[in-house]
């Protein structure tokens, strides 16, 4: 799968409404305020009501474009996904509808005739004018596309992990075992001859004990552990964020309550370990 295949979330019919609000009244306020192309030397008793109706326009044709595709991509088979492509094809319709209904209100307000020379002319200059904002646009919706890809390449290298999983920890002591839920394990820390387990139960931090080497616990752990400090192995299934620089950096994790986990240390022996962890996780 390529970006351009890559599935978006397509905006709603009231946040697209917004935004066609939005891009009106922007047209109309530059109209007014700074008056370029020629519109300073424009003299009419109804002046600034005509250049609010550039904005009125605008904004009902983004809205009726948005309906005309919503239209046909209703009609499609139910299997098709809205993409990255099929965004910039949206964007791309949205301009030139809107531009051309706006060339049409010129003349209606103007008088003259409509040529193909002028349509194509009044084009350029909607497309010069409106390329910022239109880089910006297409910019932001390319990277969202690209991180659903990278996520939906994570997805199908790493299953989604099972939420009754269990991992049993054994001790150095006959019998002695621990079993927790995986997606509850945080991270471990050495405490002289035993191991702190750190588990999120109930928005609350747990903490169980076992007598064992950290050392030792590796082997008893699968990929998704990493050792990040000479005292700590920390659960890569949660989202992380690295804070910090040499020698304090340390692992936070994102989606615990503020102030409820201590962030996990990460020292200069396995840094560069965990930037490669790190990186390899869907952002």
């Amino acid at each position: 799968m390529n970006v351009f295949n890559a599935p978006l979330r397509r905006a709603s019919r009231s946040e697209f409404y917004r935004v066609a609000v939005f891009i009106g009244l922007s047209v109309f306020l530059v109209l007014a305020v700074f008056q370029p192309f020629g519109t300073y030397n424009f003299q009419h008793a109804w002046k600034y009501p005509l250049l609010a109706g550039y904005g009125v326009v605008i904004a009902l044709s983004v809205m009726a474009a948005w309906e005309i595709t919503y239209w046909r991509y209703r009609h499609q088979p139910r299997n098709i996904q809205w993409t990255l492509g099929r965004e910039f094809g949206l964007i791309a319709f949205v301009f030139w509808f809107s531009a051309s209904m706006t060339y049409v209100y010129q003349h209606i307000v103007l008088g003259g005739s409509i040529t193909v020379a002028g349509y194509f002319f009044f084009m350029a200059i909607a497309l010069i004018t409106s390329i910022f904002p239109l880089a910006i646009l297409l910019v932001v919706r390319y990277l969202n596309a690209k991180s659903n890809l990278e996520k939906i390449k994570w997805e199908s290298q790493y299953p989604a992990q099972d939420e009754s999983k269990t991992i049993t920890l054994r001790g150095e002591n006959k019998n002695e075992t621990i079993t927790v839920l995986k997606r509850e394990l945080l991270f471990l820390r050495s405490a002289d001859n035993y191991v702190e387990i750190f588990l999120l139960k109930n928005q609350t931090v747990q903490r169980l004990m076992l007598r064992i080497a950290l050392s030792r616990l590796p082997a008893q752990l699968d990929a998704d552990f990493l050792q990040t400090h000479r005292s700590h192995i920390v659960n890569l299934s949660h989202p992380l964020r690295l804070e910090g620089k040499l020698p304090n950096y340390q692992l936070v994790f994102e989606n615990a309550p503020a102030g409820i986990v201590e962030p996990v240390p990460v020292s200069k022996t396995f840094l560069a370990a965990v930037r490669a962890a790190l990186a390899k996780k869907p952002r």
